[in-house]
C-alpha cells in the first residue's frame, strides 16, 4: 500500500472586491483560483487506479491559507497582518477617511502567491453640532 501527498504550489486569489465600507471598518473578499485538484486519478499499482476527493490525501502542511497585509497608502508602514482559512477579512479599528492599501495572498508549504493589491477607503465621518455638520 502507498500513501500519496499532493505538494503543489498555491494558486493565487482572483476577483477581490472591498465592501461593507464604513467610518472605521471594510471588509475583503476574494474568490481563490485553487480549483486545479478537486478530483483526479492515482496509479496505485500497475492494475489499479482509483478515484478520489483529494481532500483524504492531502497532507495538513499543504492546505491553503489566506493572508491580508494592510498599509498605510504610502506603503510606508505594515498596520496589520491577518490570517484566515477562506479567502474573507473583516479590517475594523481603522481611522475614518482615510485610504489603505491592502496586499492579499494565498500560501501553503509550498510557498505564496503573487499579492494581489487592493485600495480601500473608509467613509468621513460626519457629525453634528449645535446645527452645524462638522467632518470628523
Amino acid at each position: 500500500m502507498y500513501s500519496l501527498f499532493i505538494t503543489a504550489p498555491v494558486d493565487g486569489l482572483k476577483s477581490c472586491i472591498i465592501s461593507n465600507q464604513t467610518w472605521n471598518f471594510l471588509f475583503v473578499e476574494c474568490t481563490s483560483s485553487d480549483q486545479k485538484w478537486s478530483q483526479q486519478s492515482f496509479t496505485v499499482n500497475e492494475n489499479e487506479s482509483f478515484h478520489s476527493d483529494v481532500s483524504t490525501f492531502v497532507s495538513k502542511s499543504t492546505q491553503t491559507v489566506y493572508h491580508l497585509e494592510a498599509y498605510d497608502y504610502d506603503k510606508t508602514r505594515l498596520l496589520l497582518n491577518l490570517t484566515n482559512t477562506i479567502p474573507q477579512f473583516g479590517v475594523s479599528d481603522l481611522e475614518a477617511g482615510t485610504s489603505y492599501l491592502f496586499n492579499v495572498y494565498s500560501s501553503n508549504s509550498q510557498g505564496r502567491s503573487h499579492p494581489i493589491e487592493l485600495v480601500g477607503k473608509t467613509i468621513v465621518m460626519f457629525t453634528r453640532k449645535q446645527g452645524k455638520v462638522k467632518i470628523a
